[in-house]
């Protein structure tokens, strides 16, 4: 209740309590006192993590992969996460290497760690570790969806196409098959190619008519190009209401309404997306451009330059340069105004008598 109405601090102290009062020294749990523990730790993590307070989540993992087995995974996966959340890729990485020392034969840990080792520049070792974890059977479907998103991101178009039709084999369920159509648009918007994209994302759509993750790229890649506004307004605003604390989906909603002139409602929702996600350059982007749409100039510089900061230590996967080139010149141009303005107002609007 408390984490519903944005008390985290509250909540924090609640789910502390909670995971003190659960701990044994010796670590002998029932099954139900592990499993209970197991969930009071993985919520107290989540809400550090809100908070942006990294070193007590990944504490709080920690004890999480003490429990062992599933619980174990978990915390890894959770530690990754969180150090990706706050731009620390090295740690995220030796976090990830840690985990499949300490869990070898568990398939998705060692598809994190090749996603890691890509984004830090590995991309050979990283791909390699993937494919290798293909074994001829149903697992190989996670395989096959992960190289897809790897390939994605590296812009290797062919390679994302086929790892996807190699995933599509493997799953025919309308949830197996919404993910494909999703993938296909995530590629196709990608490359640009934004009615074929849209095509892709309407047909996951029909098949998953509450899929948050689709609503929300559909309904933001729509207004980015300045189409069908009030039908992107409707598609983001329906992905928040199924998860009104994602901060993706704020940013979007924020976005849409930037793009129909709302800009207060734009405001209010960039600003609340921002506290959930202070390192996310796009964010600060966004929300610069709110302020200087209203005349709120420095302000958006300070935003971006945050975006630039931000995007200075992200994954090269996550910033793209063409993306960066236009905050950069966004901030030029805001600066060299700011600096005309000032010219202005020191010199005497009369001549001295």
């Amino acid at each position: 209740v408390e984490e519903a109405q944005g008390h985290l601090d509250q909540a924090a102290v609640i789910l502390q309590q909670l995971a003190d009062g659960t701990r044994q020294a010796k670590q002998q749990y029932t099954s139900d006192e592990k499993n209970n523990r197991a969930l009071f730790l993985d919520h107290l993590a989540t809400v550090y993590r809100d908070q942006i307070k990294t070193k007590q989540a990944i504490a709080v993992y920690k004890e999480m992969i003490a429990l062992g087995g599933v619980d174990a995974e978990r915390g890894y996966q959770g530690q990754v996460d969180t150090y990706r959340e706050a731009k620390m890729l090295p740690e995220a990485t030796a976090s990830a290497q840690q985990a499949v020392q300490a869990l070898p034969k568990n398939i998705d840990l060692q598809l994190t760690l090749a996603g890691q080792l890509v984004d830090t520049g590995k991309t050979n070792e990283g791909i390699s570790l993937a494919k290798a974890q293909l074994n001829g059977t149903k697992q190989d479907r996670v395989v096959w969806l992960t190289l897809a998103q790897i390939f994605t991101r590296q812009h290797k178009w062919k390679d994302a196409s086929s790892a996807i039709d190699e995933a599509q084999k493997l799953g025919n369920s309308n949830e197996d098959m919404s993910l494909i159509h999703f993938l296909n648009g995530a590629l196709e918007e990608r490359q640009k190619h934004i009615d074929a994209a849209e095509q892709q994302f309407r047909q996951a759509l029909a098949l998953d008519p509450n899929n948050a993750l689709t609503l929300n790229y559909l309904g933001y890649m729509l207004a980015d190009h300045d189409q069908k506004l009030n039908e992107a307004l409707s598609l983001v605003e329906h992905a928040v209401k199924l998860e009104p604390e994602n901060g993706a989906y704020l940013d979007s909603l924020g976005w849409v309404r930037y793009k129909l002139g709302q800009y207060a409602l734009a405001e209010q929702a960039l600003e609340k997306a921002i506290v959930m996600m202070p390192k996310d350059p796009t964010v600060h982007d966004h929300l610069g451009e709110v302020y200087a749409s209203t005349g709120h100039l420095q302000q958006a510089v300070v935003q971006w330059e945050s975006s630039l900061a931000n995007y200075a230590n992200s994954a090269p996967a996550d910033a793209e340069p063409a993306d960066v080139s236009k905050v950069r010149k966004r901030l030029d141009r805001a600066k060299s105004k700011l600096a005309k303005e000032d010219t202005h107002a020191s010199v005497p609007s009369h001549p001295s008598q």
